[in-house]
């Protein structure tokens, strides 16, 4: 196939996302060979694509300096394709999605969303929602999302309403020019061969990453950092006004739980799965969605079969106490964060 001279992948989030980027990111010397530019000097292009975020929800109608340094980055080049890889811009809204047609689309460009099933999706949001702070227990969390359909009032649907980003970006550039990317569970490298067609290269250049231990956390692991976060929430809310802004910064929490994600899975601790109450309304969520992606004339590759499947469900009861190692464990590495981040006044280093 021809491939088009801008790509934009736009996720959403959980959807193979960072392998696609550590892959070309990675295989960036070898893909300019083959005239494929992957956009961006650096692996992680967030602080960029925030910062154009925050402009768009400001109403600012001029790009930040960063984002215009990207794009003369694509001018400059003589590649005959440009990659653009983020899932921060699943929640563009409609000016923002004009902004990037018409910075980086263009006429001939396309844009290509990676779905993966809802079941899979929801227990990695709410570990990531937890991993940034969020006290809500997984129970809770499913119920609030449940609750939340058919609308997009939650952070979960805004971004994993699949049928209404893709039907957004249909009306914006047209049904024949939004492509959508099936992740298979069961071919790890499905999405980086697809990814390499899209962008018109030759089977083996565009390299799978190479794997590395970045494992979801087990129930044990992940309640023993929600535990944190309840006791931080509460001490917050005990202080009031006089609690000082640098009390456990997010940065000192994420060095606890990405420890557990460098480390052997203890054999004997649980996985978070759907609670098997909740298997009938999200599948019929997903059915609702698969169904109006098929009505929308977009391009799709990959197993959509599986997006409907019924999730994993446990029927069998969590643990509800905490761990005393995996807790230990916590309180240990922030403990050895704080040690190391205190400056010489004894509040936390600027970070």
């Amino acid at each position: 196939m021809n491939a088009p001279a801008r790509l934009l992948h736009v996720g959403p989030h959980k959807t193979g996302t960072t392998s696609i980027q550590d892959a070309f990111y990675g295989s960036r010397p070898r893909l300019l060979e083959h005239g494929v530019h992957y956009l961006g000097g650096t692996r992680d292009l967030r602080p960029v694509l925030l910062e154009l975020l925050d402009h768009d929800r400001a109403g600012r109608t001029d790009g930040p300096e960063s984002w215009q340094q990207l794009l003369a980055e694509a001018d400059r080049t003589s590649a005959h394709t440009t990659v653009l890889s983020s899932e921060l811009l699943c929640v563009a809204g409609d000016r923002l999605r004009g902004r990037l047609v018409a910075d980086f689309v263009g006429d001939d460009g396309e844009v290509v969303i990676t779905l993966r099933s809802l079941g899979a999706i929801m227990p990695s949001q709410w570990q990531q929602a937890v991993q940034a702070g969020m006290a809500t227990s997984w129970e809770a969390y499913v119920r609030r999302q449940l609750r939340a359909w058919p609308g997009e009032g939650t952070a979960f649907w805004r971004r994993h309403r699949h049928d209404l980003l893709i039907e957004r970006w249909a009306e914006q550039i047209g049904a024949e020019r939004v492509v959508v990317v099936v992740a298979d569970e069961r071919d790890p490298d499905f999405l980086t061969r697809q990814f390499a067609e899209l962008a018109g290269l030759p089977a083996g250049v565009l390299e799978p990453p190479a794997a590395k231990s970045n494992r979801s956390l087990t129930w044990e692991e992940i309640e023993a950092v929600r535990a944190f976060n309840c006791g931080i929430d509460a001490r917050e809310a005990e202080l009031g006004d006089e609690a000082p802004p640098f009390v456990w910064p997010p940065l000192w929490r994420s060095r606890a739980w990405w420890w557990f994600k460098i480390r052997e899975r203890n054999p004997a601790h649980h996985s978070v799965r759907l609670p098997a109450w909740a298997a009938d309304d999200l599948g019929a969520h997903a059915a609702e969605i698969v169904d109006r992606i098929r009505a929308s004339g977009v391009r799709v590759f990959g197993p959509v079969e599986q997006l409907v499947a019924r999730p994993k469900v446990t029927d069998e009861p969590l643990p509800q106490h905490l761990d005393p190692e995996v807790s230990g464990q916590v309180a240990a590495r922030i403990a050895e964060t704080l040690l190391r981040d205190l400056g010489a006044s004894g509040t936390p280093a600027a970070d």
